[in-house]
């Protein structure tokens, strides 16, 4: 009986091994039959070797690609072409660096606009080893998206589902077709699985409820196409515990800003990120020529690229650098020696010794302009954001000089409204009634002829710069204006190019903005 059992074991080890390698033959079969047409991608690849895994069906935390082989056996045998894209989707997550948000989402949504910015990407470039059956159900939320959103990228079609009305049941349900790899793993602690023998006794052994529901769910799918109601159960009910202990110590302005920790597997993920952010430095240099050739086919994979290796710009640090200085007469209170003071008091009574008095030149916004770009694609909310934000840093830490004199002028095309602000009052009256008046087209020439004529007359004596908030491509005036002058471009990386040599260019995505606070 011994013998028999020890043979039982010899033989089922030794088909473990063989099921083993032809899955790691399969996926390296699948990873070249991308790669023959995306060589720009082989530095990702790189930077993602398959593991065996006992805990994840088929999932990447950025530094491996896991997989359970009997899955992966079965998932090629069903569709080969499927285990290619998949394997292409987790990729390019990790590209566009989807696992290192940082910051709260609700899974169910992040999941699902992850899922459809990556997709998008594949059935644009059309490769032949990578078309399956699914992308025909994907029609009809693709369609809810590029008739929606400009730009497609993870967080532009997150803030559309979440602004949807879309409940998070129908997200998942939604999610279906899109569907490659599993992203729980995007929400834990980064683990060391530095080994198979690591993975097998942790396994094994008895784990935390959590972790428990989590191998449970995976028994059920192993060797099968990964489920997605039961992937995100676990992610819902977290969603829901996490929303109601917020719920109950404040008001969140936003679901999505209730709920916190979601991404908490960030330690160890630095040098992860790291890597993934040359990656797509370099992808994107290798993508000049490639789009050559693509033509329109690359646009979006291109596009995206440049969304994601854009540096961020700190608007605030910005438009405190952008702020001219003005010399202004102050006692300088940090040079102000208290010590002689006080002894010439106590040493002649009533007779301070007082060294000559130190004053400052101090860093002030002198008379300032904003201006709008109230064209059809600029929205109020952007709009409300932007114009509060911008008064606030300027008003914040005596940044006006003793008298506000502040403009504010909405235009399309012509000027259709002008606000002059002189104090703190009018301008909460102006923001709280604030219309966005024109959504014409876009002319810049009329703004600036204003503000020349508001210089001559003299209503701006002392003129410390112009801001233009704009998303779209106008006429510039051909001439240097006497001032200092900022576009601000919201989701626009191609009118940067277009912009004159005289004028400062700031890039800034809405998503940025709409998290800047009514101070």
């Amino acid at each position: 009986m011994k013998a028999e059992q020890t043979e039982d074991d010899r033989r089922e080890s030794e088909e473990r091994r063989e099921m083993e390698a032809l899955a790691a033959r399969v996926l390296d079969l699948s990873r070249n039959a991308v790669l023959v047409n995306l060589r720009f991608m082989e530095q990702a690849y790189a930077l993602l070797p398959c593991k065996r895994s006992e805990l994840w069906t088929f999932a990447t935390d950025g530094a491996s690609l896991r997989y359970k082989p009997q899955h992966v056996l079965k998932a090629y045998a069903a569709e080969p072409n499927a285990l290619a894209r998949n394997m292409l989707h987790a990729a390019l997550h990790c590209v566009f660096q989807h696992l290192f948000v940082g910051e709260p989402v609700i899974p169910a949504y992040w999941d699902l606009a992850c899922d459809v910015a990556v997709e998008t990407v594949i059935n644009e470039l059309d490769l032949a080893a990578t078309r399956v059956d699914r992308t025909l159900l994907q029609d009809p939320l693709m369609m809810q998206v590029k008739g929606n959103v400009d730009l497609i990228t993870a967080e532009k079609v997150y803030r559309f589902l979440l602004d949807s009305g879309m409940t998070e049941e129908e997200a998942i349900e939604a999610r279906r077709p899109f569907l490659a790899d599993d992203h729980e793993i995007w929400y834990r602690p980064v683990e060391s699985e530095g080994d198979d023998a690591h993975q097998k006794q942790r396994a094994e052994a008895p784990a935390p409820e959590g972790e428990q529901r989590a191998e449970k769910k995976e028994e059920q799918r192993a060797g099968t196409t990964t489920d997605v109601k039961a992937t995100d159960r676990e992610h819902r009910e977290k969603s829901r515990q996490g929303m109601e202990s917020v719920k109950q110590k404040n008001k969140p302005k936003e679901a999505h800003e209730a709920i916190g920790g979601r991404f908490a597997n960030t330690i160890g993920l630095d040098r992860a990120r790291e890597d993934w952010e040359h990656a797509a430095y370099q992808m994107g240099v290798e993508l000049e020529s490639f789009a050559r050739m693509w033509g329109t086919e690359g646009a979006g994979l291109v596009a995206t690229l440049k969304a994601v290796t854009r540096e961020k710009q700190d608007y605030s640090e910005f438009l405190r650098k952008f702020a001219t200085r003005n010399e202004e007469i102050k006692v300088n209170d940090d040079e102000f020696d208290y010590i002689y003071y006080c002894y010439g008091l106590e040493l002649y009574e009533n007779v301070p010794l007082i060294e000559p008095l130190e004053y400052v030149d101090e860093k002030k916004v002198r008379d300032f302009v904003i201006a709008i770009d109230t064209s059809a694609s600029t929205s109020g909310e952007l709009v409300h954001k932007f114009v509060t934000k911008t008064y606030n840093i300027l008003q914040d830490s005596q940044s006006f000089s003793t008298k506000l004199n502040l403009y504010i002028i909405q235009a399309d095309a012509e000027i259709a409204d002008v606000a002059h602000i002189t104090s703190k009052k009018e301008f909460e009256r102006y923001i709280d009634g604030l219309e966005v008046h024109g959504m014409g087209g876009t002319d810049f020439r009329p703004v600036f002829d204003y503000v020349d004529h508001l210089v001559e007359t003299r209503e701006l004596e002392n003129l410390g710069g112009l801001i233009y908030f704009t998303d779209g491509q106008g006429t510039y005036p051909k001439k240097k204006p006497d001032y200092d002058t900022a576009f601000v471009f919201v989701d626009d990386a191609f009118a940067e190019h277009l912009v004159p040599s005289w004028a400062i260019k700031v890039l800034l995505e809405s998503e940025d903005i709409r998290k800047f606070e009514d101070e």
